[in-house]
């Protein structure tokens, strides 16, 4: 998974569905840095 890599970079990817698991690390990160992701048709940035 990317998330957590991507919480320490900047950057986006873009996937052909956002799944739960993909949510549910943005979540998990989001816990520990506050709000740094934007997701969006299917893409996800670091903001």
């Amino acid at each position: 998974n990317l998330i957590p890599y991507l919480a320490f970079s900047r950057g986006s990817f873009k996937t052909s569905e956002i799944t739960n698991h993909t949510l549910t690390n943005i979540k998990i990160v989001e816990q520990f840095l506050g709000k740094i992701f934007e997701v969006k048709d299917n893409v996800v940035r670091r903001i």
